[in-house]
């Protein structure tokens, strides 16, 4: 049953998306702040111009993501982020940050000791002779409690979703 599922998500991906771009948010539904890109891209669907954007979520990266990513022209990230002293002043949940391929060490799920990177599954995929997207933005919402088992976020992070999915969405729709 979760293949037949599985399958129907790739096909429909797949229909008619050329020009078009997919957003996809990342995370668990049961970790507490890890859900923050799940959140971020259902209040996207009412923010984004139809017929030019699908909203997908997802629960892993790697190479999992291939057959998602195939036909895209473009691809939009949104995964929690855990801060590290590079993205700048100390930790702040909810601050967003756009993130280049080298620089998702950070993220909860496109970077695992598990997983390829995403830039290491793209290459793969290129090699494979797939058609993946030339185009890719990674959002980053920093998050203070990813680990929890809890199907509702911090309220401090909660509070923010419909702000960042507006600075997300005029980011995306302005690219």
């Amino acid at each position: 049953m979760a293949s037949e599922a599985a399958t129907s998500v790739i096909e429909v991906c797949k229909s008619g998306n050329a020009g078009k771009t997919l957003v996809v948010g990342l995370g668990s539904p049961i970790l507490r702040d890890d859900a923050i890109g799940l959140h971020i891209v259902r209040a996207l669907a009412d923010r984004l111009p139809r017929g030019s954007f699908s909203i997908m979520e997802a629960g892993a990266a790697g190479l999992g993501l291939l057959p998602l990513l195939e036909g895209w022209e473009r691809v939009v990230f949104v995964d929690a982020l855990l801060w590290s002293a590079e993205l700048g002043s100390g930790p702040s949940p909810g601050r967003l940050h756009q993130l280049a391929l080298d620089q998702l060490h950070s993220t909860l799920t496109l970077h695992s000791s598990h997983e390829p990177s995403l830039g290491d599954t793209l290459a793969v995929g290129r090699e494979l002779g797939m058609a993946l997207p030339e185009h890719i933005l990674v959002f980053g919402v920093e998050v203070s409690d990813p680990f929890t088992f809890d199907d509702e976020m911090t309220p401090g992070l909660a509070a923010r979703v419909e702000s960042l999915a507006d600075q997300i969405a005029g980011q995306v729709v302005t690219s």
